[in-house]
């Protein structure tokens, strides 16, 4: 299959999980055509861990435009919601210093969990990968790293309060 035949399968089915998951076609479209620009810059390059699976490349690359636009707008609307209740802007600007502080806070805690389970934590969190990417990384079940990521996160929200 050439590129082009690959891009608009790929489009028709990344466009269709976008529309089912935003129900507006507007926006499933924009968050369709940025996951198959980020694709194309991977594919591309070489870059894919399995090349011989492009679909899952870009059903990855999906997943993380779709979370994003999310994240983005449930920001937006804690915004507006602050603006309508009247709270003052500067209120809703982070303070540095506080923010280095939580960060400093986050650390700790971290550094207070074994090994395996701030290893979980850091490429769940920060390399953004699945439990199924690092159960194989660490030989382990998929359910037992989501176990094991959820309890992690609870004891940090116990010792972070």
């Amino acid at each position: 299959m050439d590129e082009e035949e690959l891009l608009r399968d790929l489009e028709k089915k990344i466009f269709y999980f976008a529309l089912k998951h935003l129900s507006d076609r507007e926006t499933a479209l924009e968050i369709t055509n940025e996951t198959l620009i980020a694709f194309l810059e991977v594919y591309r390059s070489g870059g894919a861990r399995n090349p011989d699976n492009p679909g899952g490349l870009a059903y990855g690359i999906f997943r993380n435009k779709l979370a994003n636009h999310f994240r983005k707008a449930k920001r937006e609307e804690q915004a507006f919601r602050r603006l309508a209740e009247g709270e003052p802007a500067e209120r809703s600007i982070p303070d540095p210093l506080s923010e280095r502080r939580r960060q400093e806070e986050i650390r700790e805690a971290l550094l207070r969990l074994n090994f395996e389970d701030r290893e979980i934590l850091v490429m769940y969190f920060r390399e953004e990968r699945s439990c199924r990417e690092i159960s194989e990384l660490l030989g382990m079940d998929a359910h037992q790293v989501s176990v094991r990521k959820w309890r992690a996160l609870r004891k940090m929200k116990k010792w972070l309060r």
